[in-house]
This record gives C-alpha cells, sequence and structure tokens, in this order.
C-alpha cells in the first residue's frame, strides 16, 4: 500500500506566476532537498478553476511511519516548504485504494482534475470494492493519477483524473457514462453530498506534467 500527503498552500494574491511564484517555488525545491526530510515529490499544481492562490504539493511515503515522522518534522519547523511568504499550509493524509500501482512521473495533462467525496459512516469498504470492479474499464477512457482516501479528517476520499484539455476533460467524462463505465457501481449510494471538484495545472517543478 501507498501512502500520500497532500499540501495545500495558500500564496498571497499576485503569486501564481512571473518572478514570485518562481521564488516560493524554488523556496519548496529546496525545503524538499532538507537533510532529513521525508518523501518522494510525486506532484505540484497552481489553482486554476477551484479556490484561487493554492499551489498543491503531492508526495508519496512507503509507510504510514513514515509519513507521520515527516509530519511531525514539518510542523515543527519555522519556515516548512520555505515559507516565508506562506499565508496558510494545510496537510492531508491518505492511502491509496488497493491494487493501484505506485505514482509514476509521466505527462499526462496539463489538466489535472481533483474529485474529493465525502462518504457516509460505514461507506469505504464498499466503495474500495465497487472502485476496485470500475477502474480496469474506466482507465480505458482516460488516466487516472491515483484514487486514495483520507487517514485523518472528515471520511472521503479523492482521486486525482489527468485530461490533455478541458475540452477532453468534457469529452472523456461523457464518454465514460456513455459507455456505462461510470460512476463505479455501487458506489454513489455511499456518497454524501458534500462533493467537489477542482482543477489544477502542473508547476514547472512537478515530476507529473
Amino acid at each position: 500500500m501507498q501512502f500520500y500527503e497532500l499540501t495545500t498552500l495558500t500564496t498571497p494574491v499576485g503569486y501564481q506566476r512571473g518572478e514570485k511564484l518562481a521564488r516560493l517555488l524554488s523556496g519548496v525545491t529546496n525545503a524538499l532537498a532538507e537533510p532529513g526530510c521525508g518523501g518522494t515529490l510525486l506532484g505540484s499544481w497552481l489553482s486554476e478553476f477551484s479556490p484561487q492562490n493554492r499551489i498543491l504539493v503531492l508526495r508519496g511515503f512507503e509507510s504510514q511511519d513514515a509519513l507521520h515522522a515527516e509530519r511531525e518534522r514539518v510542523l515543527r519547523l519555522a519556515r516548512p516548504f520555505g515559507g516565508d511568504e506562506l499565508v496558510a499550509i494545510s496537510m492531508e493524509s491518505y492511502a491509496q485504494f488497493p491494487d493501484l500501482p505506485p505514482i509514476e512521473p509521466a505527462d499526462f495533462g496539463p489538466v489535472y482534475e481533483f474529485r474529493t467525496y465525502n462518504l457516509k459512516i460505514g461507506g469505504l469498504t464498499p466503495t474500495l470494492e465497487a472502485w476496485g470492479r470500475a477502474i480496469p474499464d474506466r482507465v480505458k477512457v482516460s488516466p487516472l493519477v491515483t484514487v486514495m482516501y483520507a487517514l485523518d479528517g472528515p471520511p472521503r476520499f479523492t482521486h486525482i483524473w489527468a485530461y490533455k484539455s478541458f475540452e477532453d476533460r468534457l469529452a472523456k467524462r461523457a464518454k465514460a457514462l456513455d459507455l456505462g463505465v461510470w460512476p463505479a457501481k455501487g458506489a454513489p449510494e455511499w456518497l454524501m453530498t458534500e462533493m467537489k471538484s477542482e482543477c489544477y495545472l502542473p508547476t514547472a517543478i512537478s515530476p507529473l506534467q
């Protein structure tokens, strides 16, 4: 099983491009290269169709203990993620759904959609089973970067899809519905109404482009 941390860095207004963005990304890169830093950088994205002034950082870990150790280290830092100019930081812990390959660097995008669904109580196990049956046919339509369930906070899971354009996203989602391969049969009845979809674009430092 793979474990992941999804960090949201909130920036001041005007830091989404140019020299200010480059400075922030350099700070992130340097912070992740510090001695003792754990995890592997897998992706970094800028907010596009989502709450604005955000940078996402996705890191992978071989174990839950390694993830927890890195969280503790970051919480104690005076400047996490090189963040002199950051407004806020939020970190979420996830475990990948069973039987999925680990995330690897790839050129899937540039449009990455992050969809987060809150689950009803007791909904994780039937959701894992339903998605396990449906994923093989769904990924024939468009790449699934990962789907992972939260280890903290409300019961929920996040799935990340990649598309070549916003038009490609609309076309591929419609195709999956038309083919009847999506949504995963048996999964929707376990969803709460709290569902969100956000689209991000890769930063220059992202292994996923």
